[in-house]
């Protein structure tokens, strides 16, 4: 006995078709309920009588119970207007709510069975489900669905066509008949079903928005029944196939297809293995003379006998995708997912599963609603972009559509291989052929590799971002993980600037950091030096990779540590200015900002390792990553003035140029230059510094750009009385800004650190 049941009066509410639904489930289950009456609020059903496994149950009136109510348990039946039935009884028997629930508990058993065989599967959507039932009733879908779209009222507004007599409602904007001898609440209930059954979140969800319209060019719709399948496709089609053996829909899709008469063909058959009077194949609907692209079937458990009607399209057709409902029976999902593979056809499963409690031999089980098979031919991809986004990038492409040539990234030297793929230099792309590229890198860098890309003569037709356009019709693209992996960065982003929110509204735990004019007015008139840190520095304390151009030392990270915190005169130390509020950034510049403080421990560990007085580092990138453009002009005005008159030696690697091309050393009065090597310069250091050291005279001013190498040499040349500035990429920065540039690009001879295939020089 059904342990909630043990011992209980019985009362059943609801002599409809769930009556039926649960004695079918209760014989499946072995599981037997002696109610003493069954209550409905139809009078014409009331007065009669209803058997039930084996016992004639009367229909009655609902009415008032005397007696001891603790011993008495009512079962509502009825899907629709639960919580008024449950207010009914209890108003008529003064029950009280607990006494008082859905038939569905008599699941119980099968739903725990569920959860046990489920809550540890391999599966994540297995997992999904099990700890939904774990604190709801067993239901088709298990996931919320059925209770959300219980809850609907007036989705379908039904009328009633005066020239057929049909019942018509609107589906997505197109008139939709129903089958003759529907009744209105039947009609509404009916398309508020099938409605739900198309959500999103539903695993019967037919996904043809991921369809290219040469997908959807010809379709097979059988078991068509009211045809939805057929009419949400019907504008994107050139022609159309209805498999219908119901008579009364057949009369109803006539008047719902009519206005598309000349596109649609509705065949009153069944689709079957071999074609007979009342019988129809796929091959047959083949040889019509139009070669089909899409099929779907809903045939009440007939797929797999189907398929056997296909041979010849399933092993000739080009472009083919079929949706094969799985549900009906026993084990259908993995015999229709063997016989697809069999033919060549990529195989997946939709998202999710369901409980059918309608199969003659119902089972306490999950099962996948759908398979969906394709075959076709593979699209020929690049990605460009070997960084942290490539294994996500990757796993957005349907690999039975999609055949991933290679990266292209301009490290393809450091790193020949990447998540199990080739790397090559953009200039592949020159002359290897390929159907479309795809950007994995975050949208900011995106805009300069778009250039890039154009410069090498990559089609802007076969070019897009992972990020920024939208993918989901892309036919090699899986739209599910596509969307997947957008929500999952949304959600990052989200998590990221509400991590961060905090400090830059006044508990940022650091000193004020001072600008940049005043840092650059003082340098120019006490003549100081400035050493600068950034991320790459501070991860280089912590022993960690962040400049591609200079692996961790321990020697190198005791010597940042120590700088952090000097008190040399003559020194301004600088960190960046984005511990506090980020409104003067780009939002862009922003995220990334948020991105690296908000990992790990790295705000704390920066916070206890910069304990002094410090300038803003972004004193050398002064227009790329701020909003207010017109701040660069001054700042690079500021900085002209520094070398304004005086002898500069400019100490780099061999592909910067520094100050080349543009005219920001034009005030100086003389420029010499100290080449040293563009990676690995902290393991020539002492050379490097006994170098500048031979070459300068008393009053040079020393420019340094060598990464976080310069960093040190800064401070080092400043205890001697030289005075020295790290001065980053300022160069690049003054060349943006003479150009206006919108995103960081590459720079024609010169090396630009930040712009991946600019590094070459």
């Amino acid at each position: 006995m059904i342990a909630a049941l043990a011992g209980k009066e019985l009362y059943l509410f609801g002599a409809g078709a769930n009556l039926r639904l649960l004695e079918h489930l209760l014989d499946c289950m072995g599981e037997k309920l002696a109610p003493v009456e069954i209550w409905d609020n139809d009078a014409l059903r009331q007065g009669s009588s209803v058997s039930f496994q084996g016992r004639e149950i009367p229909v009655v009136l609902p009415h008032g119970i005397h007696g001891d109510a603790g011993n008495r348990i009512f079962l509502i039946t009825v899907d629709r207007h639960q919580e008024e039935i449950a207010t009914q009884i209890e108003g008529l028997c003064a029950a009280e709510r607990g006494s008082i629930k859905n038939w569905r508990i008599c699941l119980t058993p099968w739903k725990e069975r569920i959860v046990q065989e489920n809550r540890e599967s391999p599966d994540p959507e297995r997992r999904k489900v099990a700890r939904y039932l774990a604190s709801h009733d067993l239901d088709l879908f298990n996931n919320g669905l059925d209770e959300q779209y219980r809850a609907l009222r007036g989705a379908f507004p039904i009328a009633r066509d005066e020239e057929s007599n049909l019942l018509y409602s609107f589906w997505n904007g197109k008139k939709i008949f129903l089958k003759r001898g529907m009744g209105v609440g039947e009609a509404e209930a009916y398309l508020l079903g099938l409605k739900k059954e198309q959500d999103m979140d539903s695993p019967h969800h037919y996904p043809i928005e991921t369809l290219s319209d040469a997908e959807c060019r010809v379709v097979l719709d059988a078991g068509a029944a009211e045809g939805i399948f057929a009419l949400d496709l019907v504008d994107r089609a050139e022609f159309l196939y209805l498999v219908e053996s119901d008579t009364a829909w057949i009369e109803a899709l006539s008047r719902t297809f009519a206005p598309y008469a000349d596109k649609v063909q509705i065949i009153p058959k069944r689709l079957a293995a071999t074609p007979s009077e009342t019988m129809t194949t796929m091959d047959a609907i083949a040889s019509l003379g139009r070669d089909l692209t899409l099929v779907k079937m809903d045939i009440e458990g007939a797929e797999c006998e189907a398929l056997a009607g296909g041979d010849g399209l399933l092993f000739e057709s080009g472009c083919l995708t079929l949706f094969l409902c799985s549900y009906h029976r026993h084990a259908d999902a993995e015999a229709l997912a063997s016989s697809m593979l069999e033919r060549g056809f990529s195989v997946r499963y939709s998202n999710g599963f369901l409980f059918f409690p309608y199969d003659e031999e119902a089972r306490p089980e999950l099962r996948h609603a759908l398979v969906i098979a394709k075959r076709r031919q593979r699209a020929r991809v690049y990605l460009w972009g070997a960084g942290s986004h490539l294994r996500e990038a990757k796993d957005i492409f349907a690999m039975e559509r999609a055949n991933l040539l290679g990266v292209i990234d301009a490290r393809y030297a450091e790193r020949p291989e990447a998540e199990g793929m080739r790397v090559f230099p953009q200039e592949r792309l020159v002359s290897a052929p390929y159907d479309a590229v795809f950007l994995t890198v975050e949208e900011a860098a995106s805009v300069s590799i778009f250039r890039e890309a154009e410069r090498i003569g990559v089609p802007k037709e076969k070019l897009f971002s992972i990020w920024t356009d939208d993918l989901s019709r892309i036919p090699c693209i899986d739209a599910d993980a596509w969307r997947l992996m957008q929500a999952r960065a949304r959600n990052a982003k989200c998590a990221m600037r509400l991590a961060n929110a905090p400090f830059e509204h006044g508990e940022s735990g650091f000193s004020p950091v001072r600008s940049a004019r005043e840092l650059l007015e003082k340098a120019r008139r006490q003549r100081l030096s400035i050493c600068r840190f950034g991320d790459g520095e501070f991860e280089l304390m912590r022993m960690r990779t962040r400049p591609y151009f200079q692996h961790p030392d321990e020697t190198l990270a005791y010597r940042l540590r120590e700088i952090l915190l000097s008190n040399a005169p003559q020194l301004a130390v600088c960190i960046p200015d984005h511990f506090g509020s980020l409104a003067k950034y780009t939002e862009s510049a922003a995220d990334e900002i948020r991105a690296y403080l908000t990992e790990g421990d790295t705000r704390e560990t920066l916070r206890q390792a910069a304990r002094g007085s410090y300038y803003d580092a972004y004193v050398t990138r002064p227009y790329m990553i701020y909003r207010d453009k017109s701040y660069a002009t001054e700042i690079f005005s500021l900085w002209k003035a520094i070398w304004k008159g005086r002898a500069v030696v400019i100490v780099e690697g061999e592909k910067a140029h520094f100050g080349e091309g543009n005219d920001l050393l034009e005030g100086a009065k003389a420029k010499r230059r100290i080449a040293c090597p563009d990676t690995e310069a902290w393991a020539h250091y002492e050379e490097i510094l006994s170098h500048i050291l031979e070459a300068i005279a008393a009053d040079d001013l020393v420019l340094i750009s060598l990464g976080p190498t310069a960093t040190v040499l800064a401070h080092d040349l400043a205890v001697r009385g030289v005075q020295a500035i790290d001065i980053g990429q300022l160069d690049n920065e003054y060349d943006w800004y003479c150009r206006k540039a919108e995103a960081r690009i590459a720079l024609p001879g010169k090396k630009v650190a930040e712009v991946s295939w600019g590094r070459n020089g």
